[in-house]
């Protein structure tokens, strides 16, 4: 068996979660004796220095699509002539874990293969332009589904880039000015949303034989704004077995791992909220370290000393496990996680996961068992969970040593599920 994964990068060049998962099945087939490829889009590929793989993946590119979040839902690019790769070795089976920055046409060359299309849904980018649905509502709540296009539209307007002429303006011409702008961006947007669910519609009809979720709530989610019946199945990501690393014994100052930077998708309203709670408690026995682009976050919370909040550099997924294990608790205060690996590999490695009820997380955690998982107001009772739990490091140590490691799926058993579906479409009974 032969198969092509598509994917919007190389895992070696991007971790992010659909990278990560790729990493997983490429070293699970060749476990199983099955053969891969992966294609990416060309601004993706002209990053390739080399391959971790070797020469046992073959590697190809397709054409980019340029503003990919808005302007790759146009039918008339489905048509449209563009080259396309020669592939050496022709898939048994496709599998798209996501088509971001390709041009559409991938679509239909794909489907001219001639063999099933299996495709994952990881995130909401093509239904959101912005990818993550949370910014619409005031304190980054997941948008209701089905979303209008009015809806998404204030969002998207809300968000264009503009540069303004070096020319001198006056206050009240300025305004003038960007009103209109604001103005005519909106007109001209709202055909290109309009049409957006439609087009997804199309796709997972024509180009699409059988849909993976990694999550329950977030494949109910999904399926509520597209409106359309596919054959699905929820498959939890699962991660791959590292070696052990000795858990850290939790003692003052307490470890904390928040790895959300200044984004507001990855819950910095929650986080600075509970700061400034922390900001006025006496005697802090913890240290948070702040992991991610950090440069939205106000200086004097890195200054104050009883937070003691302080940057921390990026980890590659290879070090992930030995950098877990320098820290006592995780903070993941997200409130829109399709899955939350990160939230796992935390269970996995003996770090307590502090978490909003955010669909894949919050049908993992149990209370108590392989984390906490706070309730509204999220500020103000992260900023109590922390205290809690800072305040006697061998309470929090026994929490630790009782976590339910194996609440967290494997990545044999998720490729052994993904198997089932690949032979299921193909009719075989072995993998040949």
């Amino acid at each position: 068996m032969h198969i092509l994964y598509v994917i919007h990068a190389f895992p070696w060049n991007e971790t992010t979660g659909a990278t990560l998962v790729l990493d997983n099945y490429v070293k699970q087939a060749a476990l199983s004796n099955i053969t891969v490829s992966i294609m990416v889009p060309e601004i993706a590929y002209r990053h390739i220095e080399y391959s971790e793989y070797g020469d046992a993946v073959r590697l190809y590119s397709f054409r980019s699509q340029e503003n990919w979040a808005i302007s790759a839902f146009d039918f008339a690019l489905l048509d449209a002539e563009v080259s396309v790769p020669v592939l050496d070795v022709l898939p048994d089976l496709v599998h798209v874990i996501d088509w971001v920055s390709f041009h559409p046409a991938v679509h239909p060359f794909l489907r001219k293969l001639g063999c099933p299309i299996v495709r994952s849904v990881c995130n909401f980018e093509e239904f959101c332009p912005l990818t993550t649905p949370v910014f619409h509502n005031p304190h980054a709540e997941p948008c209701h589904v089905p979303l209008s296009p009015e809806q998404c539209l204030d969002c998207v307007a809300d968000h264009a880039k503009l540069t303004v002429p070096g020319a001198l303006y006056t206050y009240k011409v300025l305004v003038r000015d960007l009103v209109a702008y604001r103005n005519n961006y909106r007109q001209g947007m709202l055909p290109l949303l309009t049409r957006r669910t439609d087009f997804v519609r199309n796709l997972f009809r024509k180009y699409v034989d059988y849909v993976v979720f990694p999550s329950g709530n977030f494949g109910q989610y999904f399926r509520a704004q597209l409106q359309d019946t596919i054959d699905f199945k929820v498959i939890p990501h699962g991660l791959s077995e590292v070696d052990a690393v000795p858990m850290r014994e939790s003692t003052a100052p307490i470890r904390i791992l928040y790895t959300g930077g200044d984004r507001d998708a990855k819950g910095w309203a929650v986080m600075s909220a509970a700061l400034e709670i922390l900001a006025r408690a006496p005697n802090p026995q913890f240290e948070i370290h702040c992991v991610g682009n950090a440069h939205g976050i106000p200086e004097h919370y890195f200054q104050n000393p009883n937070i003691k909040l302080m940057r921390a550099p990026a980890y590659s997924r290879h070090d992930s496990a030995q950098v877990l294990g320098t820290f006592d608790i995780a903070i993941a205060p997200s409130q829109f996680e399709s899955y939350g690996l990160f939230v796992r590999e935390c269970v996995q490695s003996r770090v307590l996961p502090i978490v909003t009820p955010s669909m894949g997380v919050s049908e993992f955690i149990v209370n108590g068992e392989n984390g906490f998982q706070i309730e509204e107001p999220y500020g103000v009772n992260l900023a109590n969970a922390i205290l809690a739990l800072t305040a006697d490091p061998n309470a929090l140590t026994a929490l630790r040593v009782g976590l339910n490691v194996s609440s967290v799926s494997t990545a044999a058993a998720e490729f052994d599920e993904l198997l089932g579906i690949y032979r299921q479409l193909l009719d075989v009974s072995d993998v040949v």
